[in-house]
């Protein structure tokens, strides 16, 4: 089918403003037709631009109402494709009846797609992905689910067919509960929005209702005597396990950073000459735009050394000092490209941790995990140590750090026989 799409203004009609409305433009058997762009299908964002306005949005960095309109592009021409795809032949006249045709009802699964949509807008990748898998398994649950028809007994028949699920092709391993309180949760944030909106009465949450069950802190971090094999160890220099080491020790040193902040470091973060770094976390500055935290971190001689090795600058304070996002990547590449990162330094650090015979396999997320509890055991205040992980409440952190090491236990167990707590054996701040 040969339908060309593209969103553009339309410079056929000048408003009195000096600006072009945006428009859905279809070229097919060399016909063009303009549509124009609903409120709702805008998002209520302003579509109205001056040719200036329109080379902003189609910049590298648009800001504001320009990046709205730019995110927001892709999504329209996802909506019109699939149009288009329905309409066999093609005619302008059909697309146009279905284009414009009244919007389905409010259904739990038109408002879930909804916020979905509106999380690909404001570039939140990754959670619009975490939310469609949300869909997708209760679409597979029930695909007549509606708002009306949820229920705690909906919820729990849900659980327990989740639960006996397998994630793998040999039907060995079982969905967790952790992923069922995932799942449950963006269920529960797409009934506040139709609760807001008044779209449903129903609300299957909440006390003597169901209640999303909440993951299982599994313990992640490491003890300062293996965080010092792993510093330690020898890899062949700017090699895959070379790299692996130095972003974990990266993250580590740098208040536990994960991979898509390291990343996302431009040249403007960097304060004075590799004195500190300041930055806002990619997970919240979007989510908690008024409360969001600066971070910032102190370059020591450790991290300084890595910037020294893998990190390029050009004075361009856009610039991404880590060899991995480039200026013109879509919040999706982003997300891609970090997916695979990690996936190749957890492998190089799988085979690290084999080769040191460390008791735990390490992933990347080891390090924030074990730099906050390095703190902990060493009596930091929560306050400092929420400050730095880019908490918005202490409360966070305090779910975050749950337990103490088992040396640490050890210790005041002792104490509890008599024996003074300096008199345990060994690094008490495993």
């Amino acid at each position: 089918m040969n339908v060309h799409t593209a969103i553009v203004p339309d410079k056929r009609r000048k408003l009195k403003d000096g600006t072009y409305p945006v428009k859905l433009r279809l070229t097919h058997n060399r016909q063009r037709r303009y549509y124009s762009l609903s409120h709702e299908r805008r998002k209520g964002v302003n579509f109205n631009v001056t040719a200036d306005e329109w080379e902003r949005v189609k910049g590298d960095s648009p800001r504001g109402r320009y990046r709205d309109i730019k995110l927001l592009i892709p999504v329209l021409l996802q909506e019109v494709d699939s149009i288009i795809q329905k309409i066999s032949p093609f005619g302008f006249d059909l697309f146009e009846e279905a284009f414009n045709k009244p919007e389905k009802a409010e259904s739990l699964y038109n408002v879930f797609e909804q916020y979905i949509s509106d999380l690909e807008r404001q570039g939140r990748a990754s959670t619009a992905e975490r939310y469609r898998c949300s869909l997708n398994s209760f679409k597979k649950f029930d695909k007549d689910a509606d708002f009306d028809t949820v229920d705690k007994d909906w919820l729990d028949n849900y659980e327990a067919w989740f639960l006996d699920q397998t994630k793998d092709k040999k039907g060995l391993k079982k969905n967790s509960l952790t992923t069922v309180g995932i799942n449950t949760r963006s269920l529960r944030i797409v009934f506040n929005i139709a609760k807001n909106k008044d779209i449903t009465e129903n609300y299957p949450f909440g006390k003597n209702a169901y209640s999303p069950p909440g993951g299982h802190n599994i313990k992640k971090a490491l003890g300062l005597d293996e965080i010092q094999k792993i510093k330690e160890y020898k890899a062949e220099h700017k090699s895959p396990e070379d790299m692996a080491r130095d972003l974990w020790m990266f993250s580590y040193f740098s208040n536990g950073m994960n991979i898509k902040d390291i990343c996302s470091i431009r040249e403007k973060n960097i304060i004075g000459n590799l004195e500190s770094i300041e930055f806002l976390r990619e997970k919240t500055q979007r989510s908690h735009r008024t409360s969001a935290r600066k971070i910032e971190v102190i370059i020591i001689p450790e991290t300084r050394a890595i910037i020294e090795k893998w990190c390029a600058f050009t004075k361009d304070p856009d610039n991404y000092i880590f060899p991995f996002f480039d200026k013109a990547d879509t919040p999706k590449m982003k997300r891609e490209k970090t997916i695979q990162l990690i996936g190749t330094v957890n492998k190089y650090l799988k085979r690290i941790a084999g080769k040191l015979n460390l008791q735990q396999n390490i992933t990347t997320y080891h390090a924030r995990h074990s730099y906050a509890s390095i703190l902990k055991e060493s009596g930091a205040p929560i306050e400092y140590i929420s400050e730095t992980l880019g908490h918005t409440s202490t409360q966070t952190t305090e779910s975050y750090l749950k337990s103490f090491s088992r040396a640490h236990r050890e210790k005041w167990a002792d104490a509890l026989r008599g024996k003074s707590a300096d008199e345990g054996e060994g690094d008490t701040t495993r």
